[in-house]
């Protein structure tokens, strides 16, 4: 007895519905994996004889991780996150993507922090009630702030990748540590909008930065999941809260 329709998942991603039938194999594939050949009938990367390509220069293996690369795939990010992971391999290796994000997290949040020193009365004021309560001087509290960035970053970053694999869970997406660590870590790409300063008080930057990271994400898991609008964005939104609670 051959499943339903509705009961079929893609025979190299864990959970994913599939979509088509490799006419070489006959596995079941779904949207990462498919490809077509000349004849116009859908293959799986295996019989297409190679991997779909890496579309983002951070991940070729001729740009050496060099500058320019993460200038390239940045502009990407940011241009296009509604499409950007439409060409990009769900499959692929999770840690250059979870570098580029922590790097972009951790410039928008350092920018960030000077924005709020320069522009956010009350920062200031909460730093030099802080410092009172420590003990210590101000300018050691601001220091400290610079200082535990990074780490706040880390943080963040790791507990992102953990609430984007659970909350496919929840909506019947699930998908693998290393998917979720690919949109994770190029989402966070977004996090270099924190660059724009306030206005009025206005966290413009960090605004931006979410509504940014939100639609990367939901892009994502349409296109890797085929899943509806509404569970994609809801699936989304719990790790974009987390990401805000750590100061993004």
């Amino acid at each position: 007895m051959h499943p339903s329709d509705d009961d079929r998942f893609c025979s190299f991603h864990d959970r994913a519905p599939a979509l088509a039938v490799c006419a070489e194999c006959g596995e079941d594939i779904c949207g990462a994996c498919h490809g077509v050949d000349e004849r116009g009938w859908a293959l799986c990367a295996s019989c297409r004889g190679e991997l779909r390509p890496d579309l983002t220069a951070w991940e070729r293996q001729d740009t050496e991780l060099s500058p320019r690369a993460f200038a390239s795939t940045l502009y990407d990010v940011i241009r296009h996150p509604r499409s950007f992971f439409e060409d990009l391999p769900a499959d692929g290796s999770p840690y250059r993507a979870i570098a580029f994000g922590l790097i972009c997290l951790v410039v928008g949040l350092l920018v960030g922090r000077v924005w709020q020193f320069l522009f956010v009365d009350a920062f200031a004021e909460q730093l030099t009630s802080l410092a009172t309560e420590r003990a210590i001087s101000a300018e050691v509290a601001r220091i400290s702030t610079f200082v535990l960035t990074p780490v706040l970053g880390l943080a963040a970053a790791g507990g992102h990748v953990a609430l984007l694999k659970g909350s496919t869970y929840v909506v019947d997406a699930s998908c693998s540590w290393e998917t979720a660590t690919r949109i994770a870590g190029y989402a966070l790409g977004a996090s270099t909008l924190m660059v724009v300063p306030p206005v009025w008080n206005f966290p413009v930057g960090r605004f931006l930065t979410i509504v940014w990271v939100f639609n990367l994400e939901v892009s994502a898991l349409r296109t890797y999941f085929d899943i509806g609008p509404w569970r994609s964005m809801f699936a989304a939104l719990l790790p974009l809260m987390g990401l805000m609670a750590c100061g993004v």
